[in-house]
């Protein structure tokens, strides 16, 4: 009888460390699939420039640069992009720049990979 009950107290601890250890960390439900960053427009200020950024399909975009005193464009061109939705980690190739930010439902944070400073962008 003593046998049996070490065996069982024995299997309901193992039973509970490998219940104890599928358990998953749900804090990354903000982050968007890939299939939602597509065809998505995000704009934001920083400093005297807004910043528009289009996600388009298979990694490439569209950046524009403009002032926010005259609206004036300061740079527009084509980009490319790896967005990866388990981080939510976005890397942005424009021009001769590289953008690293991370994405959070309709919030966008970016900065250049050479530079200290960040931009945050919004969903359009």
């Amino acid at each position: 009888m003593k046998t049996l009950r070490l065996f069982s107290t024995i299997l309901m601890v193992v039973t509970l460390c490998f219940g104890f250890a599928a358990c998953d960390d749900d804090d990354d439900k903000d982050h968007l699939p890939p299939s939602t960053l597509v065809g998505t427009t995000w704009e934001g200020n920083h400093n005297e420039f807004t910043y528009k950024i289009y996600f388009g399909n298979s990694g490439n975009g569209h950046m524009t640069v403009t002032g926010k005193e005259n609206n004036e464009v300061a740079s527009e061109d084509d980009m490319t992009y790896v967005y990866d939705s388990t981080s939510g980690i976005v890397k942005i190739n424009y021009l001769l720049d590289e953008f690293t930010g991370n994405v959070q439902g309709d919030k966008m944070k970016i900065s250049r990979t050479a530079q200290d400073d960040s931009i945050e962008l919004h969903r359009k």
